[in-house]
């Protein structure tokens, strides 16, 4: 696998850019890696920061590299949640000749909050203090950040302060992937 470069990813950002957002990202960047201040475990292939204006592509070969960037361009152009208005772009662009993964086009399962509160204390048994596990469980559930998923259950994220301490004292439950490991898997899903 060749190692995807900075100047590849600028060249296809502006060439998507160009061909499938009518240049509507101009103000936009793309940088290879990840951001300084995302929790590193489990870290996603790609990211949008909003707030930066800014899509992180982590490492990967060309054509996994340029599916992530077509993701995460459709999050920039406004639309956070992997939902129908998401595959729906997902679908324009691709009618257009974007690269597109196949499991981006499939409707995501979305947790309730009873689910989304049991994922955060089972990250919390994990070692991770409640931050990390809010962004732990977003990754999971496929949510743009942390703070899109507390706004979307704000329940399920007020965890009592002496349930994070019980949970602390328990054993582990989750098995840390590493990105090799997340690869792996993903290649051998149908």
């Amino acid at each position: 696998m060749d190692e995807v470069t900075q100047s590849d990813l600028d060249f296809w950002f502006r060439e998507f850019n160009s061909s499938y957002f009518d240049s509507s990202l101009s103000n936009w960047r793309v940088q290879h890696g990840y951001p300084p201040d995302i929790y590193n475990v489990g870290l996603p292939n790609g990211y949008c920061d909003r707030k930066e204006k800014t899509i992180y592509i982590g490492f990967c070969g060309e054509g996994k590299a340029k599916k992530i960037l077509i993701h995460e361009m459709v999050h920039a152009s406004g639309i956070d949640w992997h939902g129908k208005r998401f595959r729906n772009e997902l679908n324009r662009v691709k009618s257009m000749g974007a690269p597109v993964r196949p499991s981006d086009l499939k409707p995501r399962p979305v947790p309730n909050g009873d689910q989304v509160r049991e994922m955060i204390i089972e990250c919390i048994r994990d070692g991770l203090n409640l931050k990390q596990a809010e962004e732990e469980t977003a990754f999971i559930y496929k949510f743009r950040s942390r703070e899109t998923l507390m706004k979307r259950f704000p329940k399920a994220t007020q965890i009592e302060p002496d349930i994070i301490e019980m949970a602390r004292w328990e054993e582990p439950t989750m098995e840390i992937l590493s990105p090799e490991e997340i690869d792996r898997i993903d290649e051998e899903k149908p």
